[in-house]
């Protein structure tokens, strides 16, 4: 089942970027076609909750003039899979941020909470590394609220892929992705 999350994560993940790119374009109608289909892969919670979202109009000409592309879309570090009571199969899709301009520091930004909704995998809840004052750093949710790290049910299985990089210009957030990678969870 692993596969088949990771699947629905790189259609998602392409979606994104494509939505992202078109955010940086002066026409309303694809900018928006692009933001309903990445959302129409979320839970209805997480409608205009991820960053980017569907627009009435166009933002100022400036914003538009020297927009670079993003050039590649998330990363996936980390897939584990878990028996959850209420939602039976869940998944949390450790990530990087969700569009990449430059690819020199990877780290642990995000953790999607999948799940199957009317037998369609959708992302329930997105949880973000958020950094108070004094480097308290920890986990912050959008989108369905009734499910956490602490409570995601038993866990599975657990796939790594990419190990986070260190980076001595922000070792706090260097040290707190790489130990989300290695925590069995």
């Amino acid at each position: 089942m692993l596969t088949e999350v990771k699947i629905f994560l790189e259609e998602f993940f392409q979606v994104e970027l494509e939505a992202w790119n078109a955010n940086l374009k002066p026409n309303l109608e694809i900018m928006n076609s692009k933001m309903e289909k990445m959302y129409s892969y979320c839970h209805d919670s997480l409608y205009n909750s991820l960053n980017i979202v569907v627009r009435d109009k166009l933002r100022s000409p400036s914003f538009y003039d020297d927009s670079p592309n993003y050039q590649h879309p998330r990363y996936l570090f980390k897939l584990s899979h878990y028996e959850h009571p209420k939602y039976g199969d869940l998944y949390l899709a450790y990530t990087s941020e969700p569009a990449i301009i430059y690819n020199d520091f990877l780290s642990i930004n995000y953790c999607l909470f999948i799940t199957k909704v009317e037998e369609e995998y959708k992302i329930i809840s997105s949880h973000f590394v958020h950094t108070e004052n004094l480097g308290n750093i920890h986990w912050r949710n959008k989108g369905v609220e009734d499910i956490t790290f602490d409570n995601a049910g038993k866990l599975i299985e657990i796939e790594r892929y990419i190990e986070p990089s260190n980076d001595d210009l922000d070792p706090e957030i260097s040290q707190f992705s790489i130990n989300e990678y290695n925590k069995n969870r």
